[in-house]
């Protein structure tokens, strides 16, 4: 699907504020309040805008034990399955099909060191998982994803 140049501004505008009030937005793209709003709805309606999320910063939450982890599955065939399993858990935000020596990489979010080593030993036991490779984050330098 094309977008014309005013929806794709109007993205723009919105995945750097997804509160970002519609008068301020139909201001700097020269547009009344209404086309805004309906260029808005449309874009929900088509799906190219699946939700608006709040950004929180991991050191003020709760969760502040961050983890990516590589993981190779066994057999092809478990892929998807390992997949569903991984993505229907509350404490993983993303989890992603890639190339190279593993199959899939997951960010995973904890309250602590100790959940996070829990959710490794849980990922290790997990049927269709032959390895893992962890990574805890230690800082933050640009996240856009």
């Amino acid at each position: 699907m094309t977008l014309d140049e005013k929806d794709q501004k109007i993205l723009e505008i919105l995945k750097d504020n997804a509160r970002a009030p519609v008068k301020e937005i139909s201001a700097r793209l020269g547009l009344s309040v209404s086309a805004v709003s309906l260029r808005i709805k449309n874009l929900i309606k088509k799906n190219i805008i699946k939700g608006f999320k709040t950004v929180v910063d991991t050191g003020l939450s709760e969760e502040t034990c961050q983890l990516i982890v590589e993981i190779a599955v066994d057999k092809a065939e478990n892929l998807n399955e390992v997949g569903e399993a991984l993505s229907a858990r509350n404490n993983i935000c993303v989890v992603l099909n890639i190339t190279g020596e593993y199959d899939l990489l997951v960010f995973c979010k904890c309250r602590n060191a100790a959940e996070g080593a829990e959710f490794l030993n849980t990922l290790r036991k997990m049927k269709g998982v032959s390895k893992i490779k962890s990574h805890y984050v230690l800082q933050r330098l640009k996240t856009d994803f």
